[in-house]
């Protein structure tokens, strides 16, 4: 599996395939480098992304499309995820 990865900015567009269901504030934000192509903003309720209901958006995709290539999938981040940053500051800000 492909690990998660801190993207900047002028990358995303490369990074987020045509079709992708982009999530987060940061839609709002940045509309023309995340959304086109294909690309569409996922529902407000999503942009928490609590495990349960990314569960329920994957199961609808794969009813829907079959399997995803699992080994490909992998998380995009705009910023260092929160448990990353209470785990640094804990450990004294070790990357």
């Amino acid at each position: 599996m492909v690990a998660p990865r801190l993207a900047f900015f002028p990358e995303v567009p490369a990074l987020l395939p045509p079709g992708a269901i982009v999530l987060g504030d940061a839609v709002d934000r940045f509309p023309d480098l995340l959304l086109g192509d294909g690309r569409e903003a996922g529902d407000r309720y999503l942009f928490d992304a609590a495990g349960d209901v990314v569960a329920r958006l994957g199961l609808l995709g794969f009813r829907r499309d079959g399997p995803d290539p699992v080994h490909d999938l992998a998380p995009l981040y705009f910023r260092i995820p929160e448990a990353e940053e209470r785990r640094r500051a804990r450990e004294g800000g070790k990357a």
